[in-house]
């Protein structure tokens, strides 16, 4: 089934290219917040006070996405912080100072990994007002090509969503849609 014969078709290619990337976007903050939750489970994370109380979904994700972006504005001095430790030698150390040498190295990465989940959301923040002016374009497929040609940042989001089945499998994205992406991913790559 081509682009053209989606039972979308009767929509302009901009709105359904508006709505694939918002819907990519909720689900990278939904990855970033799983993350959190992970780390917050493992005890690498700790909240003092109350502020995560409320069982409420909405107050709970705000309050997901307040400590993301603390975790996010405090990386780099936590990198510099915690990078003599982790470039380090283990062999100096004990077994216990090794292991939570290893949970930091860890932690760490989820922190870099969440930092890139979140960047990536901004991205398609200003994709979004750029896809907005695009409706001459009749494909979805033309409208990312030409909004992402100049911009790495665009580019490297269509390679890691085309490289992530997961997008497909979940739902995230339809299969035409997933088979866009990844003829892009692999155009640009050439």
């Amino acid at each position: 089934m081509t682009e053209e014969d989606s039972p979308s078709k009767g929509s302009p290619a901009w709105i359904l290219c508006e709505d694939l990337l918002v819907r990519i976007k909720e689900e990278l903050i939904s990855e970033a917040m799983r993350a959190l939750d992970r780390e917050l489970k493992s005890g690498n994370i700790r909240v003092n006070g109350s502020l995560i109380t409320s069982a409420e979904q909405d107050k709970e994700n705000e309050q997901s996405l307040f400590l993301i972006n603390h975790l996010i504005k405090e990386r780099q001095s936590m990198h510099e912080r915690y990078n003599r430790y982790m470039s380090e030698s283990n062999e100096r150390y004990d077994a216990e100072t090794i292991s939570r040498i290893d949970a930091l190295k860890r932690f760490m990465l989820s922190v870099d990994a969440i930092a890139l989940l979140m960047d990536y959301v901004n991205v398609i923040d200003s994709w979004i007002k750029d896809i907005s002016i695009e409706v001459k374009p009749s494909s979805i497929s033309d409208i990312l090509t030409k909004t992402s040609e100049s911009n790495d940042k665009r580019r490297e989001l269509i390679d890691f969503v085309s490289k992530r089945r997961r997008f497909l499998d979940e739902h995230v994205v339809g299969s035409e849609e997933y088979a866009i992406l990844s003829k892009i991913a692999q155009s640009q790559r050439a």
